[in-house]
């Protein structure tokens, strides 16, 4: 994915400079896009942790569940059957 999102921004970059406007537009709208990409990139990256965050929370409470449930039936079948 690095490489295609390096491509896609060489592509533009690319585009830009042999565009037939002045060298001042051309370094203008050269910041715009790569501005408009940058934070495009961090809303990506942003959304990217909030996802692994949530995943983190739902795999801990379902660890919670599970223990939980071990300890239910430990104590609902007695403790002596499962000591070493």
């Amino acid at each position: 994915m690095n490489k295609l999102f390096t491509a896609f921004l060489a592509g533009i970059a690319v585009g830009i400079l042999i565009a037939p406007d002045k060298g001042s537009e051309t370094r203008r709208r050269l910041t715009d896009k790569t501005s408009d990409l940058k934070g495009s990139f961090n809303d990506l990256v942003d959304n990217a942790a909030d996802n692994l965050k949530s995943a983190k929370n739902k795999v801990n409470e379902f660890v919670r569940k599970g223990e939980k449930t071990v300890d239910d039936l430990k104590n609902e079948k007695g403790t002596e059957q499962w000591t070493s």
